[in-house]
């Protein structure tokens, strides 16, 4: 079964995990796509890996059949991320659809769409179209092939123009996880600052946050300082460097704290003969409301930044000449009207640059702590099953609690009709603790689990309470069990 959101389809690997299951999956979707857009002229195809070659094949000839002209990006048929396509969608202007297959987890894969305005495109009832596949035949003709070239040159130069510095020394080195998606990317854009980096597709994580590498898999006589860990998904995180005697271990740099440091960074260089004219130039802050704030807002405040709380990303109007960041616990984006979608390589490329500045300066990257008179909290993460069913009896009994853990809670929020695509939001908690430790709560309709974050000081060593309540609090109640 399939679940749909109006430009998102979500279904399980099986589905496709055969030729004729393929063709049929690839004929269903090609003839819904012109139920739904029967005005369309031409699409354009991409994926995150070659699995998707065969799936894209078949949508090819099937549109071709019915007169549609299909695109692809790259005739070796290499996987791009999704910001690309979308970047090159735009960029060509002359497209009606986009479609692109890509994997949403070890188990299920999506479909993204992208569609212009005056269009729509969406996959509500994605599960009760049907088709009678004998009465359609499908033309075996190859796709246009587009200069992909040219398309990356112009995506990279609009990534790299808005740098805040001129010039600068590269010392930088970072570990780099592989994926199809973001290989060729990176090579380019880890080149264009000629910093250092090593790609490795192995690392053992001893928990939600830390991981290790052996020394054996890296380069002899590099001092490695940050990995940069690209997700499935296509998010990327950062993990700060401890040298041991045999490993590297790596530990997790929330979001908040990279965030923090960025506003630091640019303000910094700000009336500074060294910065770069046409540089990215943040107008206004935007904080996801399930994300802790206090240090985000006491760094705002601090350089005079305005700042507003928004529930998903896709809440944000922006403003022509507005340059905008939006944080959650996820995801760091930097958003403009031209540009106002999400991109990794984007962040990537800023990111880099503030840590490499940080490392020339030998500036320890926890100093802002000092400054801000604010400890970054430590953050874990679990999972609790509960069907969509007795998410309404869960929600009940939360927002009656008064103590979580007999921690009493400070501020409870309980979301109702919050919804990010499949993730419903569900509610924030803080909690009277010393400092002010915080509980997200949101529930993945595809998996059917609850996912708790936690935000916490590592003195108050509260987060195997938490999980322990949790687990017990659903257990226990007839009404909410599994």
């Amino acid at each position: 079964m399939a679940y749909g959101t109006k430009n998102l389809l979500i279904f399980k690997n099986n589905l496709i995990q055969n030729k004729q299951n393929l063709k049929s999956f690839a004929l269903k979707l090609s003839f819904y796509v012109l139920k739904q857009m029967p005005q369309i002229k031409s699409v354009i195809l991409a994926y995150d890996n070659e699995y998707w070659k065969k799936m894209s094949q078949y949508v090819t000839y099937y549109l071709k059949s019915r007169g549609i002209n299909v695109y692809f990006l790259h005739k070796n048929h290499l996987g791009v991320p999704f910001s690309f396509l979308e970047f090159s969608f735009k960029k060509l202007n002359a497209l009606d659809l986009a479609i692109y297959f890509s994997f949403f987890d070890s188990k299920s894969c999506k479909i993204q769409t992208i569609f212009k305005n005056n269009q729509e495109m969406n996959f509500f009832d994605f599960n009760n179209f049907n088709l009678n596949e004998n009465e359609y035949q499908f033309l075996n003709d190859e796709p246009i092939y587009l200069d992909t070239k040219m398309l990356l040159n112009d995506y990279l130069n609009q990534i790299t123009s808005n740098r805040v510095t001129k010039y600068h020394n590269s010392i930088l080195n970072l570990i780099i996880n592989k994926y199809q998606y973001n290989f060729e990317l990176i090579k380019k854009i880890m080149g264009f600052d000629d910093l250092g980096y090593k790609f490795i597709n192995k690392q053992r994580f001893t928990n939600d946050t830390i991981f290790r590498v052996s020394k054996t898999f890296l380069t002899r006589g590099m001092q490695f300082n940050y990995f940069g860990r690209f997700f499935i998904n296509q998010e990327v995180k950062y993990y700060l460097a401890y040298k041991k005697l045999f490993n590297y271990d790596f530990k997790q740099i929330l979001n908040e704290h990279l965030v923090a440091l960025y506003i630091k960074f640019q303000n910094t260089f700000f009336n500074s003969m060294l910065i770069n004219d046409n540089f990215f130039k943040i107008n206004k802050v935007y904080i996801n409301q399930l994300y802790p704030t206090p240090i985000l807002i006491k760094v705002c405040e601090m350089f005079d930044i305005e700042y507003s709380f928004v529930l998903q990303q896709q809440d944000i109007i922006l403003n022509d000449n507005e340059n905008v960041l939006y944080v959650d616990n996820n995801d760091i984006s930097f958003l403009s009207a031209e540009y106002n979608y999400r991109d990794s390589f984007k962040t990537f490329f800023y990111i880099n640059e503030m840590l490499n500045y940080f490392e020339t300066q030998q500036i320890d990257i926890f100093d802002i702590e000092k400054e801000l008179k604010l400890k970054f909290l430590t953050y874990k993460e679990f999972e609790i099953e509960c069907s969509i069913a007795n998410l309404v009896h869960f929600k009940d009994k939360l927002s009656i609690q008064k103590s979580i853990s007999r921690i009493e809670i400070d501020q409870l929020t309980v979301f109702e009709n919050k919804q990010d695509k499949y993730i419903k939001h569900i509610a924030k908690i803080a909690l009277k603790t010393n400092p002010q430790c915080f509980i997200s709560i949101s529930y993945n309709e595809i998996s059917c689990k609850l996912k708790f974050s936690v935000f916490y000081s590592q003195t108050t060593k509260i987060f195997n309470k938490i999980k322990e309540y949790f687990s017990k609090f659903l257990l226990l109640n007839k009404k909410i069990r599994n």
